[in-house]
């Protein structure tokens, strides 16, 4: 008498899985669109450059309120010290160790507008910053 073997059944190979997704693939793909590339650009430009944040342009910030963009951009300076006084011929700011009078680009793009008592205003980019000394 002949005693049949059960049947034993195998996962399917690696080789196999990988033949099944290659000729499968082709099938899931989607035809290109014309616009394809036109977003493609878009969203890179976009992952590339963030839009800046908003900056009202009569607001005076603190270096803590400043938006992440600006606070980025600004070159690192140190103020050591000023005088004010109500003749503005007089009042002057110490940073990285030089005297400054208003009006004075004190970093590249900062100017120095007016010196308060004991907070500088400066303007970088078009934003106007407070700067204790």
């Amino acid at each position: 008498a002949v005693v049949a073997a059960p049947e034993v059944r195998r996962p399917p190979s690696r080789n196999a899985d990988k033949q099944a997704q290659a000729t499968a693939a082709p099938a899931m793909q989607a035809a290109p669109t014309v616009a394809a590339p036109a977003i493609a650009a878009a969203s890179a430009a976009a992952v590339a450059s963030p839009p800046p944040q908003a900056v009202a342009a009569d607001r005076i910030y603190s270096l803590r309120e400043l938006p992440p963009d600006v606070q980025q951009a600004l070159p690192k300076f140190t103020v050591s010290g000023g005088v004010y006084s109500e003749n503005v011929a007089q009042r002057l700011l110490v940073v990285n160790g030089q005297v400054f009078n208003e009006g004075s680009e004190i970093a590249p793009g900062v100017v120095l507008e007016q010196i308060r008592a004991r907070v500088a205003l400066l303007k970088f980019r078009g934003v106007r910053i407070l700067q204790p000394y």
